[in-house]
């Protein structure tokens, strides 16, 4: 074979190893090897499992199986509005998208930041600087709030909101 062949399939090889490694980044590769950091009592090994202190094999009794399972914890987001929460990522979205040009107003009540085109708050006619301060008769304090009464009942049909000192009632 000519060099440049030689070459070639080399670079093939190479590409598919690394292709293979990379897909496969969370099983343990071949041979049963494992990178150090990476054992956990949990990472099958030749001889047994894995010490996930010393790193040394350790040997397992009759009837002893070995979970292939990650032990290490997982790092996902807590939940976006408190614990209980199901939301899903579509949920999160669609409550950003609901309470978009909103924020807590830290004299109480839901500030009016920004009326983005296409928003609620654009919908509801509302100006920067007003602040919503109860939603269908509910007091708010958070875009969570207003979120909560808006998936609950839908789009407001009754507003407090305070506007340049005057306290205005929306209908």
């Amino acid at each position: 074979m000519s060099r440049r062949v030689l070459i070639a399939l080399a670079l093939a090889v190479g590409a598919a190893l690394l292709t293979f490694a990379l897909v496969n980044h969370e099983s343990t590769p071949l041979g049963g090897i494992v990178p150090p950091g990476r054992q956990t009592a949990a990472t099958p090994s030749s001889a047994g499992s894995v010490s996930e202190t010393s790193g040394a094999p350790v040997p397992l009794a009759p009837g002893d199986t070995v979970s292939t399972a990650s032990a290490a914890p997982t790092t996902e987001p807590p939940p976006p509005y408190g614990p209980g929460t199901d939301a899903s990522p579509v949920d999160v979205r669609q409550d950003a998208k609901i309470a978009r040009g909103l924020s807590r107003n830290p004299d109480g009540g839901l500030r009016v930041d920004d009326t983005p085109p296409g928003s609620l708050v654009e919908e509801m006619r509302l100006l920067p600087g007003d602040v919503i301060t109860a939603v269908n008769g509910e007091p708010v304090t958070s875009p969570e709030d207003f979120v909560r009464i808006y998936r609950a009942q839908g789009r407001p049909t009754q507003m407090t909101v305070m506007r340049e000192g005057r306290e205005l009632h929306r209908h």
